[in-house]
């Protein structure tokens, strides 16, 4: 766990430098919130890493530019594009996107700008998609360590932010049991798109 005021390109640059002189040799994949500085710094560090934004956070984004009666059936249509089984039904969904929301010009503005970042999941089977176009089981980590932090005025030390957060993991990890859906489809499924950048971590 790292500690600082900002989320800077450099803070980025520093956490995973420290991954890699911690041992870890490659990252397959990534999605993150799109936060300034974060992609840059990582396929700096680790220059083969796929990347991709956050589908979960392009629906917050675009439920803000949304009143309350049509953000329901904004945010519908806009999962119809993202779900889609290929890059060519994604498209028809972005016209039939167009065509409901033709009196909303911002909106598919930016849904429209959002494309770029949803064409790399239609380079990956189902199964593995559903596992990684949202960011959500980080997010959910964080909300548990928010709420052992938030209203507890100041703390004396980092070390003590620290304990606090570790503790925290722990009552966490015993809650992680649920296997990932699919698992030994997807391990074949990575097996044939990385080839040796996944199999040499592999235990026989």
């Amino acid at each position: 766990m790292w500690i600082n005021e900002t989320e800077s390109a450099s803070f980025w640059s520093n956490v995973f430098e420290d991954l890699k002189e911690r041992g870890v040799e490659d990252i397959l994949y990534m999605s993150s919130d799109g936060i300034a500085g974060f992609k840059g710094s990582l396929e700096t560090v680790f220059p083969k890493t796929q990347s991709q934004r956050c589908v979960v956070h392009l629906a917050r984004n675009l439920h803000s530019l949304c009143n309350r009666k049509e953000a329901k059936q904004v945010i519908a249509d806009f999962k119809k594009i993202y779900t889609s089984t290929s890059q060519d039904e994604a498209e028809l969904m972005l016209d039939v996107f167009r065509s409901n929301h033709a009196d909303k010009n911002r909106i598919v503005k930016k849904v429209e700008d959002f494309m770029q970042y949803l064409e790399p999941l239609f380079e990956l089977p189902a199964e593995i998609r559903k596992c990684i176009y949202t960011s959500n089981a980080v997010e959910s980590v964080n909300s548990a360590l928010r709420k052992v932090t938030r209203g507890k005025g100041a703390f004396p030390s980092e070390n003590s932010v620290f304990k606090v957060l570790f503790l925290r993991i722990q009552e966490l990890t015993e809650k992680w049991s649920r296997p990932i859906q699919n698992w030994k489809t997807i391990q074949a499924q990575l097996i044939e798109i990385f080839g040796d950048r996944y199999t040499k971590y592999l235990t026989v």
